[in-house]
């Protein structure tokens, strides 16, 4: 302990101090540095530095065992390291290193620099030596002085002022944006620059307008605003930038490029399968159903999913061969795939079969529809089997409605017509059991038939079936109630005749031609009609009609409702 009450004391290889209100300091050495170096504070070395003794000048003596020396230290004078910042247009910013304290001589050394820096100062011996920074780092200096008696340390680090440009981020769109190019501090003195676009992941011409300029920054000044272009797509894509380079700085230091980034904003591409249809084909065939899998917009990202079929009505390894989980890239740009699905062909006449392909575990995308339905045509159909049920009436004097029963098999029916005068020709391919011909005319008679089909073979034709356009009065007729009368029959014998003229026959003479309201309905009415009936149905290929009453006895039948019935049902 000195006279002031300071304790010095050794710690490994270390001298350090506690002043008398508490203070530590370390005076000498450099902790787990050992050695044997005279020199100021951290550049003396010790070794197991072992007895202290203060004098009454302050001087120290150090006993340094291991080294078998006796040193000695002599106390620092006051004073502090100061930094001046000097413009130099021409070669940058130099600073002046300046201590504060008074000495009689000073010794300057550079502890530190940045790797690749050839800045160094312009003197170690005078009071005010100066260096010009030559890359944007840290420099370290300390600083020696002496009279003789005492020693001074000091340590500064500088930081040149730099030109740096702000990143900025947005949402990907066609704007006009500010980028911001700033000084570090404001300085005394002009600082000038070049800047320039340059691409990153973002390109010129595509996402952004190249662009150049220069800046002029005013004493004091410390901020610029510069003015870029931005481009908007509709691709999905990764965020994507572009950088703003600052060329030719004159005065500080180049702090570098600055990055503008795109934040995409496009919809996340939305994938969807289509339905799909093929003829089964029989045992031992090959046929395939094929899917359709779309990206409804393109992207700039890989987007993958995975499809698997699931059964319906169609069974897997039966029906079809079943897919475990296919998978399905799209690279960038890619807009469709396809899902091939092979069919297990068969003989069997049955009905249309459907299975499904899902779309699950989608990367990079979103399902906006995720099903297709998968149709196995059956393509099995027994010529044999005609369409059965045939029935033509007359809705109007301008149409007829046709109605059969359907056919295992069939994916449409073939609808025949026959006019007077004319063979059968095809007028419609309905895939339902019913069709309405507006073909037709008032007062005539057609003879329809129908046969089905799957699209490659066709089957026997039904049983045709008669209609005539001629409207009956009284369509129904009630037994007990309604009177036989001279209208009903006309209407009978008009019909009668048309379709005689279907047939190809003469139309008939009947008995009493011209019928009044006060004709008296007889037996031989009744017996001519069905006469001229049977006939042209026989002529047409019709089944002859089982009638009640089959002899009709002058002077002795009485007409009846279902005599009328029964030959409106022969003519329809």
């Amino acid at each position: 302990m000195d006279s002031g009450g300071t304790i010095y004391f050794n710690d490994s290889e270390t001298i350090s101090r506690i002043s008398s209100d508490g203070d530590v300091v370390t005076i000498g050495g450099l902790d787990s540095y050992r050695g044997n170096a005279d020199g100021t504070g951290v550049w003396a070395r010790f070794h197991y530095p072992y007895a202290i003794a203060p004098t009454a000048s302050g001087d120290l003596y150090v006993a340094d065992s291991q080294n078998d020396r006796i040193r000695l230290g002599r106390p620092a004078l006051s004073g502090g390291l100061e930094v001046e910042k000097m413009a130099d247009q021409t070669s940058g910013l130099t600073y002046r290193l300046r201590f504060s304290g008074t000495a009689s001589s000073y010794t300057w050394r550079t502890t530190r620099k940045p790797a690749g820096s050839a800045a160094l100062l312009s003197s170690t011996t005078v009071a005010t030596p100066t260096i010009k920074p030559d890359v944007a780092d840290r420099y370290e200096f300390e600083l020696v002085t002496s009279d003789g008696v005492s020693s001074y340390i000091g340590q500064v680090a500088l930081e040149p002022p730099r030109l740096f440009g702000s990143a900025i981020a947005f949402a990907e769109r066609t704007s006009t944006r500010l980028l911001t190019i700033a000084l570090t501090e404001p300085l005394g003195f002009t600082v000038t620059a070049n800047w320039a676009t340059a691409d990153g992941s973002a390109v010129a011409g595509r996402d952004y307008v190249a662009a150049s300029g220069s800046l002029t920054f005013a004493p004091g000044e410390t901020s610029k605003a510069i003015s870029i272009e931005t481009l908007d797509d509709a691709i999905d894509e990764a965020d994507e930038y572009f950088v703003v380079q600052l060329e030719d700085v004159v005065g500080v230091q180049n702090g570098g490029p600055a990055t503008v980034t795109f934040r995409d904003d496009d919809p996340t591409p939305a994938v969807s399968i289509s339905d799909a249809a093929v003829i089964e084909g029989d045992f031992g065939s090959s046929s395939t159903v094929v899917f359709n899998v779309t990206l409804a917009e393109a992207s700039e990202q890989t987007v993958w999913c995975t499809a698997k079929t699931v059964s319906g009505s169609a069974s897997a390894d039966s029906d079809f061969i079943s897919l475990g989980g296919k998978s399905l890239t799209f690279y960038p740009g890619e807009l469709s795939k396809t899902v091939a699905v092979s069919v297990v062909g068969d003989t069997e006449v049955e009905g249309d079969e459907t299975f499904f392909v899902n779309l699950t575990v989608p990367s990079g995308g979103v399902i906006a529809d995720g099903q297709g339905v998968g149709t196995i045509l059956n393509d099995d159909l027994i010529a044999e089997v005609a369409p059965e049920g045939l029935t033509a009436m007359a809705t109007s004097t301008s149409s007829v409605a046709i109605n059969w029963s359907p056919v295992i098999g069939a994916k449409f029916y073939r609808v025949y017509r026959r006019s007077s005068g004319t063979g059968f020709a095809q007028i419609g391919l309905p895939a339902a059991t019913g069709y309405i011909d507006y073909g037709v005319s008032a007062g005539k008679s057609y003879l329809y038939k129908v046969r089905a089909t799957n699209g490659l073979t066709d089957s026997a034709d039904s049983a045709p079936d008669l209609a005539t356009t001629i409207p009956f009065t009284e369509a129904s007729l009630t037994p007990g109630v309604t009177t036989a009368r001279a209208t009903h029959l006309s209407e009978l014998r008009s019909a009668a005749n048309a379709v005689r003229q279907l047939a190809g026959l003469p139309v008939s003479t009947f008995t009493d031609p011209v019928l009044t309201t006060a004709t008296t309905v007889k037996a031989v009415h009744v017996t001519e009609v069905r006469a001229a009936v049977e006939s042209a149905r026989r002529a047409l290929g019709l089944p002859s009609m089982a009638w009640t009453d089959t002899t009709v006895q002058p002077g002795e039948t009485k007409i009846k409702t279902v005599h009328m019935d029964e030959l409106r049902n022969a003519v329809r």
